[in-house]
């Protein structure tokens, strides 16, 4: 008899266990927040990528199939981008044609995954790995919710402006969509306030109310605001101090 009462709690536990992984949405994902930092010689930029979804077919402790969604190992990459032929400091604060992008664009192009994101970089920032990498645990449910998100902001065509809606904004509304709450991360930027990738950083990284882990920190130059970090050294070159 006790030989029976243990397998009846086996099978009642791998029946318990094989029901939790049924349930919609609770397979582990994660959203990546992917920063260049702003510096005296470069931009910097934000991304965002996604963990891609299969659906596969498996059997319960009663033998009836379900379907259930798996992680690929593989991403879905998004950003914002001005179009390349517009001149940013002619338009600077004006709405300019915005180029979304969502990578891979077509199953034969190269995948990406997560170490190619921390040791390679991005689809926009070739070989070059990024400054910060922040991952926000999330469900398959609110990925694939975002994924739907990002795609109608894309297809919105939204145009982009460099003071109120550049990549870090673009971003920051994914980040609020996935967290369901209010995210922003503005600093002043003569002669008015922008957001920007290392205030992007440094307030993601602080959070308490959105659950994040820090993958890779983007250091000291994060901590550097854009006046300094990037509008103070330009005029002091403009003027040859």
């Amino acid at each position: 008899m006790k030989i029976q009462g243990d397998f009846f709690s086996c099978r009642f536990i791998g029946c318990v266990l094989s029901l939790l992984l049924i349930l919609p949405g609770t397979a582990r994902s994660n959203v990546y927040v992917i920063v260049y930092t702003s510096g005296p010689e470069k931009n910097g930029h934000a991304a965002l990528a996604v963990d891609k979804y299969e659906i596969q077919v498996r059997e319960d402790c009663n033998g009836q199939e379900y379907s259930d969604t798996v992680r690929k190992g593989e991403l879905l990459y998004y950003e914002l981008m001005p179009s390349p032929s517009v001149n940013m400091r002619k338009h600077f604060g004006r709405d300019i044609e915005g180029v979304y992008h969502r990578l891979p664009a077509a199953s034969n192009e190269k995948k990406l995954d997560l170490d190619h994101l921390l040791n390679t970089g991005t689809p926009y920032k070739k070989l070059i790995a990024p400054d910060g990498l922040i991952e926000i645990p999330t469900s398959a449910g609110q990925d694939e919710a975002l994924i739907k998100y990002l795609d109608s902001l894309g297809e919105s065509a939204h145009p982009f402006n460099s003071r109120y809606f550049n990549c870090t904004d673009f971003i920051c509304q994914a980040i609020g969509f996935v967290s369901k709450q209010s995210f922003r991360a503005k600093e002043f930027v003569p002669f008015s306030f922008s957001s920007t990738p290392n205030k992007l950083f440094r307030k993601l990284s602080a959070q308490k109310k959105i659950k994040v882990n820090v993958l890779k920190d983007a250091g000291k130059a994060a901590h550097s605001s854009f006046l300094s970090s990037r509008v103070w050294p330009q005029f002091k070159k403009s003027i040859h101090l």
